[in-house]
């Protein structure tokens, strides 16, 4: 049977949500079976990593993508399950299902998303709680809560692009079409992203005192109000997303590929 690691992507400026990610990760996961690293380049703050997390601190946050690949060369398993600090989970996770997903990823795929976000469109035949995600697919690969093949990854981020490339072309290039990237149809690890433009987003406030969470969050980071949340992903971008939507996934494949041949 493979196992895995679970990597949380950070870096030193982001030391605020190390308590917070972990609290609720200790609340919904207690028997996670999986050794946790914290990858956060920056200024070492040893004080601030929460006690079941092991420290990967390898100097300087440079580039994003130099970062993670420092995080990851000190990730001893053949895949890696990738978090992103600023994402809680909100509720248990699917343990058996994501088993299966490390097998998956160790064995055949390259990438598994623990989540549809998007949802895939066709089932894959060997397991129908996870679904095959086509080359022209909107995200194929995306930064949330995936397991990755280990190698994959390496080879992935040695490239040296930005997040947002990164997101936008790995499951997109030519050389990975035959490769298999597959998400789940259900989540499988409930999570809620709680920072939004630098900011904890409105609705965290309560939501803690709702959980429990007894920590004050950190003055030096603003709450981003209702009223801003709304006017950064309100009307007009859900709009965006449902004509985004209702677009054939191979003609926005092509859209998209055309602005980035640009």
């Amino acid at each position: 049977m493979s196992t895995t690691s679970i990597l949380i992507a950070s870096f030193d400026k982001n030391r605020d949500l190390w308590p917070l990610f972990d609290f609720f990760f200790q609340k919904y996961w207690p028997d996670c079976p999986y050794q946790i690293y914290l990858g956060a380049n920056g200024k070492a703050y040893p004080e601030a990593v929460p006690g079941k997390l092991e420290d990967i601190h390898k100097g300087p946050d440079n580039s994003w993508s130099e970062s993670m690949l420092e995080y990851m060369q000190e990730i001893p398993t053949d895949t890696v399950l990738l978090m992103l600090d600023d994402y809680i989970l909100t509720g248990k996770p699917r343990t058996s299902e994501i088993a299966n997903a490390v097998e998956y990823a160790a064995e055949q795929a390259v990438y598994v998303r623990l989540n549809p976000e998007p949802r895939p469109r066709t089932q894959w035949k060997q397991d129908p709680v996870f679904g095959e995600l086509r080359y022209f697919d909107r995200y194929r690969a995306s930064l949330k809560a995936a397991v990755w093949n280990t190698r994959f990854l390496l080879d992935m981020l040695s490239m040296k692009l930005d997040p947002w490339t990164f997101e936008l072309s790995v499951g997109a290039k030519k050389e990975h079409r035959k490769l298999l990237f597959l998400s789940a149809f259900e989540q499988l690890l409930p999570n809620r992203h709680c920072v939004e433009a630098g900011k904890y987003t409105y609705w965290l406030p309560e939501y803690l005192k709702q959980e429990r969470y007894d920590r004050p969050l950190h003055p030096d980071r603003p709450v981003l109000s209702y009223q801003d949340y709304q006017q950064l992903f309100g009307k007009a971008g859900k709009l965006k997303r449902k004509i985004v939507e209702l677009l054939p996934a191979r003609l926005y494949y092509y859209y998209q590929k055309l602005k980035r041949d640009v």
